[in-house]
Parts: C-alpha cells; structure tokens; sequence
C-alpha cells in the first residue's frame, strides 16, 4: 500500500538561520502520528532562500529518519547536480529517493531526456521528476508529458514524479498514457485532485491537511485504495474545504507556518522576502481550521 507524501516546510529562527533542530522536530511530530513519507522540495520547503549547503545540510539530517524520504535538490546545471549527487550517495541514508529540478527552458525533449538520466546513471538513489511547468525557449510553457515522461520511466533508477500540471484535465489524460509502475506523486496537498487524478493512475499525493493531522489523509488513502468513495469524499468536505478555502486565501505556505507556530513548532520566523506576518483576524481563522482538524476521530 502507498502511503500519501508529508511536505516539510523549513523552520528559521529569529536571526534567520535555518532552524534544523526545530525543523527536525516538526518532521518527528508527523513519523509518530503516522506519516512513513517524507519530502523537501523546491515549493514546501523555500529552497530559493536557502544556499546549496544548507539545503544538502539539512536533506542529510531528514534522511535519517526511519522511513522514506524524497530530498529534493535545487536547480543547477548538470555539472553541479552531479556534483551534488555524488556527495548524497556519501551523506545521505539508505531510505532516501532524490528530488530533481529541471534548471533551464525547454528547448527539446532529448534535452529535458539527457538531463535526468545522466543524473540517474550517477545516483546510488532511486530519482524522482519534480514536474514543474518549464519556460519554453521559444515563448509560453512547456509542462511535462507522456513522451519525456515514459522514456525517462525506462531507465531503472528513475521511479517517478511529483506532478504539477497546471491544467487539471490535461494532467488526467497524460497519466492515463504513462508507463505502468511508474509513481506519479499529486501535488497541490490536495485530496479532491487526488482522487480525480487517481483514476487515471495517479499513485498518491503530498499532503495538505495530514500536516495538521497525518492520520486523517493516511484514512482518505486507504478509503480510496478500498473503493470508499463516499468516506473519502466526507473527509474532503469536513476538513479539506474549510482549510484550503482559509488558507489559499491567506496564502499556503504563510498560513501553514501560521498553524504551524501554534501548534507549539518553532515556525514563527521566516527569511526575508518571505513573511508570515498574519492579523490577529486572520491567526484566528487559521485556528478555527486547527481546531475542526483535530477534532477527527476515525
């Protein structure tokens, strides 16, 4: 059985350090609630305010925890993600899967294909898309698609993506075309594009509500691997729809860290630009979120 993916925001303190210690205890409090999953990545986890070493610093310490974790590696050039890949395959854990950018514009499918699997070729871990849409070199966006997707899932060590189409019924026919074995990880921590998506063979998704609450989207998973449509879709309707309509008006990541901070994790801090400065209207409405998730009993 595939277990959804806990997206893990990074902590900072005051001086706007990286908070690993603090990070670290977040990242517990979801392995004893029931989450055998976990992700840094390019979104949850601001890697655009973090250098390389202190994204390789903190990716060594998560990939100790006793359970899988998906380490997602910033955009670089090929020459220095394999640099850094080299330094994983000492560093990090024997669990861990890596998590890749494509750095630049599409300009052909061969490019995008020569990318990832020379990183593969050089991992001792298996590799993972992260499938955000890319600028294309001659206008407009490319966003990845069954012919990259399958030719790279031939390659042994390349095992799936987190997929970001921005066009939901898009996003449905592709999956419905990849390779089968291939893991295609749903973004946008939600359960309702989930089970849209799980019908063209999406395998799981990252996390929106579980990072409240893991178990109440551990239970929506296994009602949907059961068939259990109605349960899952309760679920959706009491605790996914009130949070997202809050916290999407706030913004994600800031009304995360927000509930985060008080729920008693060291996320009140963030590095400049990014602000989690909240009215005390809206810390209000972010705590009437808290409240109704923790509230679940199965």
């Amino acid at each position: 059985m595939i277990n959804p993916v806990f997206g893990i925001p990074v902590s900072f303190t005051s001086e706007q350090h990286v908070g690993i210690k603090a990070t670290l205890e977040y990242c517990d409090y979801l392995k004893r609630n029931g989450a055998s999953r976990l992700m840094t990545t390019a979104g949850t986890s601001t890697f655009n305010l973090l250098s390389n070493k202190e994204i390789h610093d903190l990716n060594i310490e998560i990939s100790k925890f006793n359970c899988e974790t998906f380490l997602g590696l910033p955009a670089m050039s090929l020459h220095h993600t394999l640099e850094m890949v080299r330094k994983c395959n000492t560093d990090f854990s024997e669990n861990s899967k890596l998590l890749l950018l494509f750095p630049e514009r599409f300009y052909s499918y061969s490019q995008l294909i020569e990318y990832f699997i020379s990183i593969a070729d050089a991992s001792k871990f298996p590799i993972y898309i992260h499938g955000k849409t890319i600028r294309n070199a001659v206008g407009g966006n490319y966003d990845y698609c069954e012919k990259v997707v399958n030719a790279l899932s031939i390659h042994p060590n390349i095992c799936g993506m987190k997929e970001e189409h921005p066009n939901l019924n898009k996003s449905f026919n592709q999956l419905a075309n990849f390779n089968s074995g291939f893991e295609t990880i749903v973004a946008g921590g939600s359960m309702r594009r989930f089970m849209f998506l799980n019908a063209a063979g999406a395998s799981t998704f990252l996390t929106g509500v579980g990072n409240i609450l893991p178990q109440i989207e551990i239970d929506f998973q296994t009602y949907i691997n059961n068939n259990d449509l109605t349960s899952a879709k309760n679920l959706i309707n009491q605790y996914e729809t009130p949070m997202f309509s809050t916290f999407m008006k706030l913004g994600w990541h800031r009304a995360l860290r927000c509930a985060l901070h008080l729920m008693g994790f060291d996320y009140n801090y963030a590095r400049k630009p990014f602000s989690v400065d909240l009215n005390k209207e809206d810390v209000k409405q972010v705590q009437v979120c808290i409240d109704n998730i923790k509230e679940y009993k199965k």
